[in-house]
């Protein structure tokens, strides 16, 4: 019996380093832009440059906003939110806490403050969306973005 626990929690931690790494290459979504909307009017283009994770269900991101044809560097955290996955139901979900801080803002205010969840589809693409507000001076913003360009492309590739 103890023979079979180990070997579950061994099984059990690969499998965990295994998901960790899958989320960062998720996150930086082959390297392309995740597009979306701010305000339902205003174009958005979001790519994470760089995605690791120094602690357990947490990943510090670093990359490139275009918002409002302004495009600024920016930081932030994805943590992962076991209590709001949980709620879902679909084991096949995931939902982090994203925010998003501008490099250029002297004060690293939010600029972008919301969730992420992810829809794992093994074997063929992941859903991804970011929906929060977007945040400048003294405004806020609904804004999402996702992989749906991503994903047709994919789509279009079976029919080859």
């Amino acid at each position: 019996m103890k023979k079979i626990l180990f070997f579950l929690l061994f099984v059990s931690s690969f499998s965990f380093a295994q998901s960790n790494a899958e989320i960062i290459e998720i996150i930086k979504n082959n390297h392309q832009y995740f597009e979306g909307k701010k305000n339902e009017k205003n174009d958005v283009k979001v790519k994470f440059d760089s995605v690791y994770s120094p602690i357990k269900d947490e990943y510090l991101v670093e990359g490139i906003a275009e918002i409002d044809n302004e495009i600024s560097k920016f930081s932030g955290k994805i943590s992962f939110n076991a209590k709001q996955t949980k709620k879902l139901r679909d084991p096949s979900i995931s939902n982090f806490d994203v925010v998003l801080n501008g490099e250029k803002t002297s004060d690293n205010s939010k600029v972008f403050n919301g969730s992420l969840n992810i829809k794992m589809i093994p074997k063929l693409f992941n859903v991804i969306v970011f929906e929060g507000i977007y945040q400048e001076e003294n405004a806020k913003s609904p804004m999402y973005f996702h992989n749906s360009n991503e994903i047709m492309r994919y789509l279009e590739s079976l029919k080859k």
